[in-house]
């Protein structure tokens, strides 16, 4: 399973302007409006229709967030879970359905996806689950930065000490071979 990725640090990321959000909904209306709003608001944002047009999306670009409703004809939104998890690990998922179902959730975020939202929904909702999802990966990011350096530093003190611990030895094989 692809996990949430967030990251912990110094610089909280002001998530949302820039951001490249890919919109997955087979509902024209609905994903026409969202993507003014979310293009108002300062993303940068692609709207699909379909589970196929944003599998070629994610190959061709890559996205800071996908928001995709689970209900589509031909590839659903969870088969598009698992194909967005192996081409773009890196990218905040947030579920919409029209379907309240626990079950689904659970399903969903088990996936990878980071949050699910039922529709309708208030746009202000949208918003706050996009940032709070942007923020997660960052958090994530940052702590898969640090455990990397961390074990890099851990690797190099390692390293310090063995070749201390050698010199000294070799220092001791001198001493006694001297007397």
């Amino acid at each position: 399973t692809m996990k949430c990725n967030a990251e912990i640090g110094h610089e909280r990321r002001k998530a949302m302007p820039g951001s490249r959000v890919l919109l997955v909904d087979d509902e024209t209306v609905f994903t026409k409006n969202m993507s003014k709003l979310l293009t108002y608001r300062g993303y940068k944002v692609i709207a699909v229709n379909s589970g196929d047009a944003a599998i070629r999306e994610l190959e061709q670009a890559d996205f800071d967030v996908i928001v995709l409703d689970l209900k589509m004809p031909g590839m659903d939104g969870i088969t598009l879970l698992g194909e967005w998890g192996k081409k773009s690990p890196g990218t905040a998922g947030i579920v919409m359905s029209a379907n309240a179902e626990l079950d689904t959730a659970v399903h969903a975020l088990k996936m990878g996806a980071c949050d699910y939202i039922t529709k309708p929904f208030n746009f202000d909702v949208l918003l706050i689950t996009i940032e709070n999802s942007l923020r997660k990966k960052d958090l994530e990011r940052q702590l898969d930065d640090y455990r990397t350096n961390l074990e890099k530093k851990g690797k190099e003190q390692t390293d310090i000490i063995n070749s201390m611990y050698v010199r000294s030895i070799d220092a001791m094989i001198k001493a006694l071979e001297a007397k």
